[in-house]
């Protein structure tokens, strides 16, 4: 059990605006987190940019947003600004044997179904092929896509667009035999 004070945290960090920036928290146990902070709308210090971000207990179903994967548009192809997100995900699963992860691709609703869910499909075997090639055993790792089929936004603004168009890490089994 933790405590609230162990739980908690409360961190100020001042970093130079203009710029993005890629966050990763991580505690043993949990499911890490990763955020993406955009400071290119000029944050102050009397107007700053706070973020909450929390963590979940590694167990079935837990799943965490990877933030910092990123496309090419309308391509599987990984930016080059995703390897350290990709270096996160290969830590984390060397610290945890026992786990079995699922990547799942998201898009947004502009397009047709089938296009979608291709797209999405080979953006989760992309990011899959990258930890492959970091040495993680291929039966640890699953992919799908799941198109525009399991929103999480309103695909009738940007907003909510952005937020569809997503990868994510599930955790399918974690086997305590490790």
């Amino acid at each position: 059990t933790i405590s609230p004070a162990e739980n908690e945290g409360e961190f100020l960090v001042c970093l130079p605006s203009g710029i993005n920036y890629g966050l990763t928290i991580s505690r043993k146990g949990y499911l890490f987190a990763s955020e993406n902070i955009s400071l290119l709308d000029g944050f102050t210090q009397t107007r700053p940019k706070e973020i909450e971000v929390g963590l979940y207990p590694i167990e079935a179903g837990s799943v965490t947003i990877l933030k910092n994967i990123f496309f090419e548009t309308n391509s599987w192809k990984l930016k080059e600004e995703s390897a350290t997100q990709l270096n996160e995900m290969t830590k984390f699963m060397e610290d945890n044997p026992g786990v079995i992860i699922e990547v799942v691709g998201h898009t947004d609703g502009i397009g047709s179904a089938g296009y979608n869910l291709e797209l999405s499909g080979k953006r989760a075997e992309s990011v899959v092929r990258e930890l492959v090639q970091r040495k993680i055993d291929p039966g640890r790792i699953r992919s799908r896509g799941a198109g525009f089929s399991e929103p999480v936004g309103d695909n009738t603004t940007e907003a909510g667009r952005s937020a569809n168009r997503r990868t994510e890490f599930l955790v399918k089994e974690v086997n305590v035999n490790y």
